[in-house]
């Protein structure tokens, strides 16, 4: 089976009003760089940064503070440490947030921002996105969680019973190939692990809009 490694769409079949719909929702691969996702691509800041609140507080900030900015979060994966790997970015932008659980009250996070070729890093965006998750922290109400309204499973097997490993924001850009399976693409995870969701490739690209079937 070939594998795409250039520019191409996920389309999601999803129920709407009783009918189905074929919603495109992510534009853009590993060609994006080539690296842009690849954990080894990344030079993480040297800086980490501790905050006073617990693991599902501070999830809920990331995305307020990476909205605040213009930035799409655009992968969730669970840590089996009790962390996340997120990732994040816009048309000009890949971005990886790590964050680390040391207590129950303890989260620590660190922050690192390429361009989309994977060539660039861009150190004082880092900064922008540390002080803003830092400020959000301070203000954010404490019953706030992450809301994964527009969010999609990505599954550690083909298969929408087998257990969930992870998230994808509707409309995302990520790192996908044929896994050889109807329906379903293959993506390489942060981790590095490999994992699959529900989806089809079109080998085109011009504006994306609503289908239906």
């Amino acid at each position: 089976m070939k594998h795409w490694r250039t520019l191409v769409m996920i389309i999601l079949i999803l129920p709407l009003s009783g009918c189905v719909a074929v919603s495109l929702i992510a534009a853009g691969v590993s060609a994006l760089g080539g690296v842009a996702v690849d954990k080894a691509a990344y030079v993480m800041a040297k800086e980490k940064v501790s905050l006073p609140i617990a693991m599902p507080l501070a999830l809920a900030v990331v995305q307020t503070s990476l909205k605040k900015l213009n930035f799409k979060l655009n992968l969730l994966e669970p840590t089996p440490e009790g962390g996340y790997n997120i990732i994040f970015g816009n048309k000009a932008l890949n971005g990886k947030i790590i964050l680390l659980k040391e207590t129950d009250t303890l989260t620590t996070y660190a922050v690192g921002v390429h361009t989309n070729q994977g060539l660039t890093r861009h150190e004082s965006i880092e900064t922008a996105v540390t002080n803003m998750v830092a400020e959000q922290s301070k203000i954010i109400k404490r019953n706030t969680r992450f809301n994964f309204r527009s969010f999609n499973s990505i599954r550690q097997q083909p298969n929408p019973t087998a257990p969930r490993v992870g998230w994808f924001r509707n409309g995302s850009a990520l790192p996908v190939e044929l896994s050889g399976i109807p329906g379903w693409l293959k993506i390489k995870m942060l981790s590095g692990k490999k994992a699959f969701l529900k989806g089809t490739i079109a080998d085109h690209l011009p504006n994306p809009h609503l289908k239906r079937k």
